[in-house]
């Protein structure tokens, strides 16, 4: 099932006025209004300071405009030129929300497609956005996901520490991540630097 191709199919009354003026401020500033010759750091700390501003936006549509910046700092190995990129939800609810703030968009010429998570669309995607409550047990997922090159992003508590890539947590009220780089590496992903460097970085040994 691919939502961005029927995203006519959700009306705006799915989610609340505000979420999507905040979204929409969020893309405009680091996809729209950003020139292309600005480094990758500022426009990523575009998007942190965003971040930084509690109770303007729904979590999960906040999370999604993180996410798609995310795509321009990963290399995935098995991702041929101008391939779409494949981005998982496990709620239903979670997906609805992700097509609304990525829209028809695009990241470095790969289209962008959105599918409900499973254990076998999890094999040939480069994303999945899993949070408890969604689909079955979060440790089973990210069992699912293991043996493939793929993004496992999530804000559930602990997330990172049970083997996850990303994981958001909240900071005095201020929306974060912190990557686990031997996930990563397990993955058999390349995170750019310009991201890390403002992850709080976890390494298993040290969780």
């Amino acid at each position: 099932m691919d939502i961005l191709n029927r995203s006519a199919a959700f009306d705006m009354q799915y989610l609340p006025r505000c979420q999507w003026a905040w979204a929409a401020i969020l893309i405009s500033v680091f996809l729209l209004l950003a020139p292309r010759h600005v480094q990758a750091a500022d426009k990523v700390s575009t998007i942190m300071v965003a971040g930084e501003l509690p109770g303007q936006a729904d979590d999960v549509a906040l999370q999604a405009a993180f996410v798609l910046n995310f795509l321009q700092y990963v290399t995935w190995p098995n991702l041929q030129p101008e391939a779409p990129v494949t981005i998982l939800c496990a709620s239903s609810t979670d997906l609805e929300t992700f097509a609304r703030v990525l829209g028809a968009r695009s990241v470095g010429g790969h289209a962008l497609r959105l599918s409900p998570y499973s254990p076998e669309a999890a094999k040939t995607a480069q994303v999945a956005f899993l949070r408890e409550g969604g689909r079955g047990e979060l440790r089973q997922m990210l069992a699912e996901c293991a043996s493939y090159p793929i993004l496992t992003v999530s804000d559930a508590a602990g997330f990172a520490q049970m083997g996850g890539i990303v994981n958001f947590y909240r900071k005095s009220g201020k929306l974060r991540f912190e990557i686990n780089v031997d996930a990563v590496s397990r993955a058999g992903l390349r995170i750019s630097s310009q991201l890390l460097k403002l992850a709080r970085i976890l390494h298993e040994k040290e969780g």
